[in-house]
């Protein structure tokens, strides 16, 4: 009998010698248990012990996940009897079918000891496929136990033999279980080795639905790693293998994990479309801990997107689905993404409380994974400890006196108690101590989080009053360019209105998207200004072309919006007067830091300024609009003008 599992992506499939298929049909699913009734009765009805052993195993393989507490107790009755027939095979079989029951009641170290009797007896007889089935078994539960290098030991011995059998069946398992071994120890070179191996035999026995999954397990090492381009070469292979072939699960895992690789590229489109499609996937087979995943990643893009209608429905599901749902990475993920919903929708208390959720969820998962680490080191202290003995054995003839060793064995279990009762207090003084120092973690950052919202709620009356002020610069420029109203057309006019008002607007869009909601990076703003300005002023119809090479410098609000008014007077300027007899031109904004002082230059390679012109003279509303709003930031402008060129430096502190 065997029990095998992919790991990662929770799928796997099981091979029992006498197990029902899917059950499809009612008149099957009667016929299943009237052939479970029938066992039973047989097995109770047993004349013979020979007729009691034959009937009892086949009865447990249709009972151990059903009633797995009544199958340990047949099996054990049953075990006296095959000793007394001294038959080793059906031993080994009960053993397995003990396995997989303790397993199947999360009894990891019990089903590994029955595994370890099973394969015990399997190596004697030399059935040597139902050993590395063993092995298989045993390094599995190694692995969920945290127990690593354990896992790999037996999984090396397990691949040595299936090498030996040839047996395409077991090295396709030894080859993933040892890949995913080595993703948890992040070597993933090893583990794409190994994935790949194992993609060969499962092509050869025509596993088409493992295929479709170690796709998925090799996208899920570049997604670890940040490589989302290579990530989505394997969900995307492991999306079209499936869909041609009606994989259901095996589609919605491929889709999820792509979903979220699209969605840490910013790609949001894509990422909804492969997430919704998860969505449905999930939510048809009733998959509650995977629509955990999908609502938390569904809910994060419709909150990056600002689409808090859409994120609302995903909202009410993940809470719905966080109460049925114990597993604590999919909590911790989700009531992040609840905590950022709730704060962006302004309902800070609700946010707060999934905050704290989360810091609880994630102590626990950090809790976990500490004892997972716990267990690898004893599994390295025993493996160690192993190969102590091993060696000592090899030495014991030389040791004739028994006296010696009785003394020597006394001493080294007062040595074991004294260590033992070491061991107990430091651990005592570390939990103790772990224990405070996590209460004090949750108490910084609960503060934190409190002086976060309060930060935000003092920014938000500090938008408010920004908005005030540049309203009240719009109506400062529309009255300055009123003055001007009988040189200009009235479409001009308006033009140029737009272009200062956009500029403005412009930073209102970057700072709510800014994370800070203080401060704007200045080479960002200029890209999305000049593309903006070259759409308004029509520079590829005038084939005017311009270029951005400004060193990074964060402004805030109260000096970008006068920097933005001066830039959209420069570059309006040259493109009206600079270029106004030329079949083409270019612009080039440069920004370099010089010490404490950051410089601007807009330079053109237009027509050039008149020979006798000043700035400090010139008196037109341009000018006056550029010498305004650079002493309202406290800066310096100066002009450098030829035939075919015009440069306008500012300077200004960093």
């Amino acid at each position: 009998m065997k029990r095998y599992f992919l790991l990662n992506n929770s799928l796997y499939y099981f091979n029992f010698k006498v197990t029902g298929l899917f059950v499809m049909l009612y008149f099957c699913c009667i016929n299943f248990c009237s052939a479970q009734d029938s066992l039973k009765i047989a097995y109770q009805k047993s004349n013979s012990e020979e007729e009691k052993v034959s009937t009892g195993l086949r009865y447990l393989e249709e009972i151990m996940f059903k009633e797995p507490e009544l199958t340990l107790l047949i099996s054990d009755s049953l075990v006296d009897i095959l000793n007394e027939q001294n038959s080793t095979i059906g031993l080994a079989e009960l053993y397995t079918i003990s396995g997989s029951t303790a397993w199947h009641m999360g009894d990891l170290k019990k089903s590994t000891a029955f595994y370890k009797q099973s394969y015990s007896i399997h190596t004697k007889e030399n059935q040597q496929q139902e050993a590395v089935s063993d092995l298989n078994n045993i390094s599995y539960n190694y692995f969920e136990s945290g127990n690593y290098t354990l896992a790999l030991l037996y999984l090396d011995t397990a691949l040595t033999i299936g090498k030996k059998l040839n047996d395409p069946e077991s090295l396709s398992i030894t080859n993933t279980y040892i890949g995913q071994v080595n993703v948890k120890l992040k070597k993933y070179s090893l583990a794409i080795k190994y994935y790949n191996e194992s993609l060969l035999y499962f092509r050869k026995r025509g596993k088409l639905k493992n295929v479709a999954i170690v796709y998925n397990n090799l996208g899920n090492i570049y997604l670890e790693q940040n490589k989302f381009d290579s990530a989505l070469y394997w969900f995307n292979m492991s999306f079209d293998f499936s869909t041609a072939r009606d994989f259901d699960k095996e589609i919605a895992t491929a889709a999820s994990n792509a979903g979220l690789a699209y969605l840490d590229k910013k790609e949001y489109s894509k990422a909804e479309t492969m997430l919704l499609q998860a969505f449905k996937k999930y939510e048809s087979s009733g998959n509650d801990v995977y629509l955990v995943v999908v609502c938390t990643n569904l809910i994060r893009l419709y909150n990056e997107t600002n689409k808090p209608d859409k994120a609302q429905q995903y909202v009410q599901r993940g809470e719905l689905l966080a109460a049925a749902t114990d597993s604590y990475e999919p909590l911790v993920n989700l009531y992040k993404s609840l905590s950022k919903f709730y704060e962006k929708t302004g309902e800070y208390k609700k946010a707060y409380l999934y905050s704290e959720n989360q810091l609880q969820y994630a102590d626990s998962l950090a809790n976990e994974n500490t004892q997972r680490i716990q267990n690898e080191m004893t599994s390295r202290f025993e493996t160690e400890s192993l190969n102590d003995k091993i060696s000592l054995l090899t030495n014991t003839n030389k040791l004739k006196d028994a006296e010696i060793e009785k003394k020597k064995a006394r001493q080294n279990l007062f040595i074991a108690i004294g260590l033992a009762a070491l061991i107990i207090i430091v651990l005592l003084f570390y939990v103790l101590r772990s224990k405070n120092k996590t209460q004090k973690q949750l108490e910084t950052k609960n503060l934190i989080i409190e002086n976060s919202l309060q930060e935000r709620g003092v920014l938000l009356k500090e938008i408010h009053h920004r908005v005030k002020n540049n309203l009240q610069i719009i109506s400062s420029l529309l009255s300055l360019q009123g003055g001007y109203g009988n040189t200009v057309s009235t479409e001009e006019l308006i033009k140029q209105s737009e272009s200062r008002i956009k500029s403005m607007a412009l930073i209102h869009e970057k700072l709510y998207q800014s994370e800070s909601l203080k401060e704007i990076n200045l080479s960002e703003y200029l890209d999305s200004f000049l593309e903006q300005l070259a759409n308004l002023l029509f520079f590829k119809e005038k084939n005017i072309s311009y270029t951005i090479d400004v060193e990074k410098l964060s402004l805030d609000i109260d000096r970008l919006v006068p920097l933005g008014l001066i830039m959209n007077e420069l570059v309006t300027n040259a493109v009206k007067h600079g270029f106004k007899n030329k079949q083409s031109g270019k612009i080039t904004i440069s920004g370099k830091r010089n010490g404490e002082q950051f410089m601007i230059q807009v330079t053109d390679n237009g027509e050039g300024m008149p020979t006798n012109f000043s700035i400090e003279k010139a008196n037109s509303l341009g000018i006056r609009l550029i010498k305004g709003l650079a002493n309202q930031i406290k800066a310096r402008v100066s002009i450098e003008s030829e035939p075919g060129s015009t440069s306008f430096s500012i300077v200004l502190q960093a």
